[in-house]
């Protein structure tokens, strides 16, 4: 399966800042990347010390919190086409993200990366000749319809490459 370069979701993350003295503070950076970025933290901390919002004193360590691990676009379009084609051999004819999404595991918070993401993945399910007849509705974009498996398509190891 061949889809655009991954791109990782920026999201909110947790981290803990340990003082000098055993105290420890909690703060959140929004669209925060990955843990290649956790550099940024300590000069964070110390801003939203100079704020007010961590408590005064020496900042030994500043940790991530555990957090659930992001998933690429890459990873997130292989999981939804895998669900799709499941659904599809088990003979259903419309599929909607929301239900794709929920049995996957692993929502997608931005609508908008949502849409594209979905989109994405459809044309990729066409251009691969898995299915035929395809209506993606003008009135709700998260529902296809009339979905018919090619012969290519109604074998699953074909959702798998």
């Amino acid at each position: 399966m061949k889809f655009k370069p991954a791109q990782t979701l920026k999201k909110s993350v947790m981290f803990s800042a340990r003082f000098e003295d055993g105290r420890t503070g909690y703060f959140v950076l929004m669209g925060h990347g990955g843990p290649e970025e956790d550099f940024l933290a300590l000069p964070a901390a110390q801003e939203r010390q100079r704020l007010g919002e961590l408590p005064a004193g020496v900042i030994c360590t500043v940790k991530r919190v555990r957090e659930e691990p992001r998933m690429s676009d890459h990873e997130i379009l292989k999981q939804w086409m895998l669900e799709i084609g499941r659904r599809l051999r088990d003979g259903e004819t419309s599929v909607r993200m929301k239900d794709v999404m929920e049995a996957a595991g692993r929502p997608v918070p931005s609508p908008r990366d949502r849409e594209r993401l979905w989109k994405e993945v459809w044309h990729h399910i066409e251009a691969m000749g898995l299915v035929v007849q395809v209506h993606h509705s003008s009135r709700d974009p998260t529902l296809v319809g009339r979905v018919t498996l090619t012969d290519f398509g109604s074998d699953p190891a074909s959702w798998d490459d």
